[in-house]
């Protein structure tokens, strides 16, 4: 009766919560493989929320090169315009002037743009800001931010500001030719205007260098999410192919066992039936 009692609870056990291991003493080797299975869930969910975090990098890097790649390209055209009116009268070239200040006081302010509470330029240096509203020199370091997004996979999902603007005092650093072509136009000098223009090339061509690397890294991450959304999917399979249970068959067996566990019982008691009459006789 306790054999057919155990298969009945069982079969039902496995109704109710749809599972078909619920100890590891119900199956040991299924439990072992579903155990696997979960473990390298956990490991994917983990690498996940790694690239999560380097996805929100990049795209922000992505973004935001833009938006300097369009002003770099109007600095260009004004600074044509400025070679082209060199002997134009003094407001022209002021006019001119100005707008290339303010194009770079608006790329100064996206240079200094923070992400996660960082400046996304500084390397891994906390400074308030990458760049000195001032005097222009870049206050962070040249370290970088890595994510683990796979095994053996750490991916670097930060950019410096030298690496897209230009080492201080090299002679294409973005801020130092903005400065340069700033004062070249306002002063009507046509030559300067022209070497000028030749160094902004240079710098707008780095900043488009480094804008196609954040987008061969997020090339490299969407592969390895989605390879990663394949196996964990595969993962799944799997381990509830070891843990769940086949309702259909555990209907027929829970009827089978409570068919069985009342025969059982009836011949309980009638035995016990018996057994009391011919005591009482």
């Amino acid at each position: 009766m306790a054999h057919a009692r155990s298969v009945r609870d069982a079969a039902a056990s496995q109704i109710s919560s749809g599972k078909r291991i619920t100890r590891l003493s119900d199956d040991p080797a299924s439990a072992i493989d579903s155990l696997r299975a979960r473990r390298e869930i956990q490991r994917s969910q983990m690498y996940e929320l790694q690239a999560q975090d380097a996805q929100g990098f990049l795209d922000n890097y992505d973004g935001i090169f833009t938006q300097f790649s369009d002003r770099l390209i109007r600095a260009r055209d004004v600074a044509l315009q400025g070679q082209n009116t060199g002997a134009s009268g003094a407001e022209i070239r002021k006019a001119l002037s100005d707008e290339i200040s303010a194009i770079k006081t608006e790329l100064l302010s996206l240079s200094n743009a923070k992400y996660a509470g960082k400046p996304m330029f500084a390397g891994t240096a906390d400074p308030a800001k990458a760049y000195d509203d001032t005097t222009l020199a870049y206050q962070g370091d040249s370290g970088q931010y890595k994510r683990n997004i796979a095994p053996g996979v750490d991916l670097p999902v930060s950019v410096t500001g030298p690496e897209a603007f230009g080492s201080d005092g090299s002679g294409s650093q973005m801020f130092e030719v903005l400065d340069d072509l700033e004062a070249q136009i306002l002063a009507g000098n046509e030559a300067g205007i022209a070497s000028g223009i030749l160094s902004l090339d240079v710098a707008r061509e780095r900043l488009e260098s480094m804008r196609i690397s954040v987008g061969v890294r997020t090339s490299t991450l969407e592969a390895i999410r989605t390879q990663r959304a394949v196996a964990t999917e595969t993962l799944t399979r799997q381990a509830s192919a070891a843990e769940d249970a086949d309702l259909a068959k555990s209907a027929i067996e829970l009827s089978s066992a409570e068919v069985a566990y009342n025969a059982t019982l009836s011949v309980a008691a009638r035995i016990f039936q018996t057994s009391l009459v011919d005591f009482l006789r």
